[in-house]
């Protein structure tokens, strides 16, 4: 018989130092927006010159920026 899996809460901005002064209704509506997305270590998120204006807040963990040099990609 397999185990359920644990309920994890939903992500919430509330957390957010940007959004800690806006009341709960605005953070609600913001929230309805977002897209909440894991992502594994080493995997990209955006690349150099991606067509987008998402905005990405990181809730747990880390990231590392890569810019490559005109010349090569090192």
């Amino acid at each position: 018989m397999t185990q359920p899996q644990a309920i994890q809460p939903h992500p919430s901005l509330s957390k957010v130092a940007i959004f800690a002064g806006l009341s709960p209704h605005a953070l609600k509506r913001i929230e309805r927006r977002c897209a909440w997305r894991h992502y594994e270590p080493g995997e990209a998120i955006l690349d150099y010159l991606d067509a987008s204006d998402d905005v990405f807040i990181i809730g747990t963990g880390e990231v590392r920026v890569t810019i490559y040099s005109p010349r090569a990609r090192r």
